[in-house]
């Protein structure tokens, strides 16, 4: 009787010692225009980057329309494979991935260019560090509204593309318009770990920028609620595919993070 008793004590004990699992509450997307600009640091040559764009692949998922990506193949891990049809580098992404140094290593982000308290550097290496980077920026302010007006003649191949921005405040100078022009869709090879895919899908492809790599200068004041507008003109190379390109906008604050960010189509 005693023996069953001190069995029946210890049942009690452990099922009062059991842990209850900690509520972790889903991410509500705020009522907000914010678009954050990714700058995404990747390679044919980098056998864990496509771990990274299957983790942009959930993000884009996770925030719709909230995320802009802008794929940089620079110098580090980018020479095209024995099997590569195709070279992604170019002197604008070695431009703009020197622009981004120092970086660990690759995969790597710049998300809004800011530099996080716990990192080591601006571009995160840690995949999966990024949604929730990416959620604190959601909740922050901006301070330019972006609106853009974009048309393509196809015939010519001219792009066209007017850019307003209305601030909602007062800003000082020192800001900055940079415009960016990605291809997705485009089917190479990849190397992963342990093999090469050779129909791996390249997206957000940097392909030339319309502004200086470092972003051009905004001379002109921008006053609260009074909108300037940007004109930039561009002839889209014959091998580029139209029906794949996005015009990413991004304006930067004198710090150099940036303030916002938008996209768009050349097709609808």
């Amino acid at each position: 009787m005693k023996y069953q008793f001190f069995i029946l004590l210890f049942l009690l004990m452990l099922g009062s010692c059991k842990e209850s699992p900690v509520p972790i509450p889903d991410f509500e997307l705020p009522d907000t225009e914010r678009v954050v600009l990714i700058e995404y640091l990747t390679g044919v040559k980098c056998p864990n980057c496509p771990k990274g764009s299957a983790a942009l692949k959930n993000i884009e998922a996770s925030f719709p329309g909230k995320i802009a990506i802008v794929a940089v193949h620079g110098r580090l891990q980018t020479e095209p494979l024995s099997v590569s049809k195709y070279d992604f580098r170019t002197d604008i992404s070695n431009r703009l991935e020197a622009l981004h140094n120092p970086f660990l290593g690759k995969p790597a982000a710049l998300l809004n260019r800011i530099k996080f308290p716990d990192e080591p550097f601006v571009p995160v290496d840690f995949v999966d560090l990024w949604p929730s980077y990416i959620e604190d920026i959601l909740r922050t302010e901006y301070s330019v509204n972006l609106l853009s007006d974009v048309r393509f003649d196809a015939a010519s191949r001219k792009i066209d593309l007017n850019i307003s921005m209305l601030p909602v405040e007062n800003l000082e100078p020192g800001y900055r318009l940079s415009v960016f022009v990605t291809e997705g869709g485009i089917i190479d090879a990849q190397e992963t770990i342990g093999s090469i895919i050779p129909d791996y899908v390249h997206d957000h492809v940097l392909r030339a920028m319309l502004s200086d790599v470092s972003g051009d200068p905004i001379v002109d004041a921008l006053v609260k609620d009074q909108p300037l507008v940007k004109t930039y003109s561009y002839l889209l190379p014959a091998n580029f595919s139209a029906e794949h390109i996005e015009l990413i906008v991004a304006v930067s604050r004198p710090d150099g993070t940036i303030d916002q960010a938008l996209k768009t189509k050349i097709v609808p």
